[in-house]
């Protein structure tokens, strides 16, 4: 009760803080609000409908709408914002410029986990259709975001110390996309063979699925270069535990249900033997994690100003250093 009265008086106060919409360090956070939904709906899928029945289907599905509504807000409009805001440079790009687009892929990845359980094929149908809209939308420009990244990693430095665990989060757009383009391949073989989706091609349905792992393949192999990169630049630095530590769980969960689902694709020991390393080892980071956010809470450490002020600082930084060097000797 305590918790539902706050939310009311902060939703009523007059001032909004607005302005945290146009910070981008601070709005790009916002996409994780419909990622962390999407989770609770895929876990309905799995948990509630096979003991409820075709309700408990329809109602996961209206929810991913929702999701849906919210993911392409934050995948369009944060990137406006960040577009609109004055005085960005290159020096200032990092990973958490992805947060917004992998909305739409977690989306993406929900939306055929959803249709593969509802009792209408026509719903289910359109919700594939969306899902590889939303897939379309969402993975190439991830693509891009990263090839600034690189683009900002080759020119000037890597991530300061207590961010550099956020390098981990390149992985997540390429792990989660290559998971989601399997599982809706998966759901368009069964889909489209079963209603004669599309009349010309009959083997319609086959081409989605194979098209879906050969993607994955290449999404896989990508995400390999930058999970070596995230490795490269936390070993050998010593970095206190903070919040963006929680960078470790989701990047490289998403990288091993990608891992996982081609081993199921796959007559591959390899990807079997290797899905069940990251497993294990994801299950131990969370562990990790958890245990070092409790710890951290407790002390009062958790509390103290985030570590992305380190971009800031060195942006400040890098602008005196212009300005020295602009300035008549």
């Amino acid at each position: 009760m305590g918790t539902g009265i706050t939310s009311v008086l902060l939703h009523n106060l007059p001032y909004h803080g607005r302005w945290l919409f146009y910070v981008s360090s601070q709005a790009v956070f916002l996409g994780t609000i419909p990622v962390g939904f999407a989770t609770i709906i895929n876990m309905i899928v799995f948990v509630c409908v096979p003991a409820w029945g075709d309700w408990a289907a329809n109602f996961a599905w209206a929810l991913w709408w929702l999701d849906v509504v919210m993911a392409a807000a934050c995948s369009l409009y944060i990137p406006h914002c960040i577009m609109r805001t004055e005085g960005i440079t290159l020096d200032q790009v990092n990973p958490s410029w992805l947060f917004p687009v992998i909305a739409d892929i977690v989306a993406s990845t929900s939306g055929a986990i959803v249709a593969n359980v509802l009792p209408n094929d026509q719903h289910a149908i359109w919700t594939v259709i969306t899902s590889y809209i939303l897939w379309g939308t969402s993975v190439p420009m991830a693509i891009v975001i990263l090839a600034m990244y690189y683009n900002r990693l080759m020119i000037h430095d890597i991530l300061p110390g207590q961010v550099a665990v956020a390098s981990f989060i390149a992985i997540g757009p390429l792990g989660m996309g290559a998971a989601a383009i399997q599982l809706l391949g998966q759901v368009s073989l069964k889909l489209f063979a079963r209603n004669d989706f599309i009349h010309k091609a009959p083997i319609a349905g086959q081409f989605f699925y194979l098209t879906g792992i050969l993607t994955a393949l290449i999404l896989w192999g990508f995400a390999v270069v930058w999970l070596f990169f995230a490795l490269a630049t936390i070993i050998r630095r010593q970095i206190t535990f903070n919040l963006t530590w929680w960078a470790f769980t989701f990047p490289l969960g998403v990288f091993t249900v990608a891992t996982t689902t081609l081993a199921q694709e796959l007559p591959s020991k390899f990807f079997k033997v290797l899905g069940t390393i990251f497993s294990v080892a994801e299950f131990l980071l969370w562990v990790m994690v958890a245990c070092g956010t409790i710890k951290a809470s407790l002390n009062g450490q958790l509390f103290q100003p985030p570590p992305l002020e380190a971009w800031e600082k060195k942006a400040k930084e890098v602008e005196e250093t212009k300005k020295t060097e602009d300035s008549p000797v």
